[in-house]
């Protein structure tokens, strides 16, 4: 599935992933069904498992770069339907680290760095953003980068330089070398930390901060093996703090004679209350238990509730139009004409 837009307190329709419609800012649902650095683990359970995930990572990559709807300038830099020139875009390729075949993050981070950067006036694949678009490339160049702030591991990723020096505040030097890596050399097959084995797809803060050096081993061929024994990294908010919004489904929000409306929730085990007098629901309205009929105007207002906390307001806005007011369909005014 796909993030996707709600009106009137459903979904969109209809609706194309490749659209561009303003719903999603310089993008559209491909890139932004991926923008939850924060809580990959999360996204993982949402779309059934690892195996999904990179199936959804290899169709955004395998896709036609075409973008529907609206023409924007913005937009750029596209492997498929990834988009580089669009900041929400930039922790897609280390997406691989939490699935089963994590050599793809440097199949795609190489593939990114060789195709959409080059030393030119207009050597970058979209606008600078105070400094994000260099920033990527400088960290990325490096093997490390940290797809959500706050968080504290890098993700291992690809060194391009055989040798670079981080100089830290604090005095001390972290180094990094890489050896066998080149154009066409970029896949992991082996790391050390301080002259030991390293066997984990990111690096803690605290490693880098010490001091110390990393040295990694690049080959031409993916070490699939290798990679798949490496502890992966995590990403997850344990914390429940929020109520999903609940959501509509109805064929149409005018009618005619009567409508059933159906409400839901993609969270499990919440029960729903709802209005129909415009009112805002709480806890102490009518507890949602079957589809819900009505047949003249209405405003259905409804909220989820779990654990003592509730989603916010969903309201959607139903119009009967009398059979006099119908409009008389085109075929027959001709007809009558």
């Amino acid at each position: 599935g796909f993030v996707q837009t709600r009106t009137n307190g459903t979904w969109l329709s209809p609706f194309k992933p490749s659209d561009v419609d303003g719903n999603f800012t310089e993008g559209n649902a491909w890139q932004f069904s991926f923008f939850m650095p924060q809580d990959v683990n999360g996204l993982i359970g949402m779309m059934g498992g690892k195996e999904n995930l990179e199936n959804k990572l290899d169709a955004l990559f395998s896709a036609s770069s075409e973008m529907t709807g609206k023409s924007l300038p913005d937009i750029t830099g596209t492997i498929g339907q990834y988009v580089h020139g669009n900041e929400p875009s930039h922790h897609i390729a280390y997406l691989y680290n939490f699935t089963d075949d994590p050599y793809k993050t440097q199949y795609y981070l190489n593939k990114i760095m060789n195709e959409l950067y080059k030393a030119a006036p207009d050597g970058l694949a979209g606008n600078e953003d105070c400094g994000q678009m260099s920033a990527w490339y400088v960290m990325n160049a490096l093997g490390l980068y940290n797809i959500a702030p706050g968080q504290n591991d890098f993700q291992i990723g690809m060194p391009v330089f055989d040798r670079a020096t981080i100089n830290l505040e604090n005095g001390k030097k972290f180094v990094i070398t890489s050896s066998g890596n080149a154009t066409n050399s970029y896949y992991l097959q082996g790391m050390q930390l301080n002259g030991k084995p390293y066997n984990k797809l990111f690096l803690p803060y605290e490693n880098l901060a010490n001091g110390g050096n990393w040295d990694v081993f690049i080959g031409k061929l993916p070490n699939k093996l290798y990679m798949q024994d490496l502890e992966k990294p995590v990403s997850a908010i344990t914390d429940h703090l929020i109520v999903v919004n609940p959501y509509f489904v109805y064929p149409t929000k005018n009618f005619s004679k009567t409508l059933t409306v159906t409400a839901a929730s993609a969270q499990d085990s919440v029960q729903l209350f709802y209005t129909l007098d415009g009112s805002t629901p709480t806890l102490q309205s009518k507890l949602y238990t079957n589809p819900i009929t009505i047949s003249s105007n209405t405003t259905i207002k409804i909220i989820a509730a779990k654990n003592s906390m509730q989603s916010k307001v969903v309201s959607a806005d139903f119009v009967k139009i009398n059979e006099a007011e119908k409009p008389v369909s085109a075929q027959k005014t001709a007809a009558a004409n």
